[in-house]
């Protein structure tokens, strides 16, 4: 049986005189495909920086793996949303997986050894970028560099791999492949996504969790009506892409995107 990869109880975040998450009690088992949902600005990013002992809570406590999060770093990789990455930076597809292995070295002017390239090699051919070595990563597309930091993320070797929208900026195409790419390593990491695409989430992962300052619910992904609109405020459906079986309502500013 797993155990708990992460223990959050009675988290609170406040930035300023704004209460951004309010008494979070959430265990992560290890093993876990985990998605987070919620409206923009309900508190999903805050949650994962915690998570990554980037944020200090004003009240409550954070364990991974029994630690704190300021410890656990190197047990942790994370994937940044989309739009804070710099598509102009000079370096290469296998320069930019390369960058992972730095986090567990003590200088950045550190000489990359056997090891550091097998494990490059690995996770560049898992996430299907091996062919993209050469390429500078300005000239990808979005789906490709999603992929590629995803690679940088894994490259770390963590034991947990966080994702903040990782598909927001993607086409249909690619979006679905990311998801079938994170079934896959769910099997051997904990993962732990947030995003508001609810439909592909709740597809693919094992567990659900929705937050909007408050956790609403924290369970399978088969959720109802009454939690969608206590999360959104707002009752109207959604199917889940290739689950025709589980309805989900859909939050209407959605239906613009």
């Amino acid at each position: 049986m797993h155990g708990n990869a992460i223990e959050i109880k009675n988290l609170s975040v406040w930035y300023g005189n704004i209460c951004a998450l309010s008494d979070i009690n959430l265990n992560i088992e290890e093993g876990d495909f985990l998605g987070i949902i919620g409206p923009n600005g309900g508190g999903k990013s805050t949650l994962l920086k915690t998570i990554l002992g980037l944020i200090v809570p004003a009240k409550g406590t954070i364990t991974v793996f029994g630690k704190d999060p300021s410890k656990a770093a190197d047990q942790i990789g994370y994937v940044p949303q989309f739009s804070t990455f710099d598509h102009y930076f000079p370096a290469n597809v296998g320069e930019v997986v390369m960058m992972g292995r730095l986090g567990r070295k003590s200088s950045f002017f550190h000489k990359y050894d056997d090891e550091d390239k097998s494990i490059v090699r690995r996770v560049m051919d898992e996430l299907e970028v091996a062919a993209l070595r050469k390429r500078q990563i300005g000239g990808l597309s979005g789906g490709q560099i999603q992929r590629v930091l995803i690679a940088r993320a894994l490259s770390v070797e963590p034991r947990v791999l966080i994702l903040d929208e990782p598909t927001a900026s993607v086409d249909d195409t690619s979006k679905l492949r990311i998801f079938d790419i994170l079934k896959e390593l769910s099997r051997k990491i904990t993962i732990i996504i947030a995003s508001h695409d609810m439909g592909a989430v709740s597809s693919y992962v094992k567990n659900l969790a929705c937050l909007n300052r408050e956790l609403h619910y924290h369970g399978e992904p088969s959720i109802g009506p009454a939690v969608i609109d206590r999360l959104y405020g707002c009752p109207v459906d959604l199917i889940a892409h290739g689950v025709p079986h589980r309805v989900l309502p859909r939050h209407m500013e959605e239906k613009h995107d």
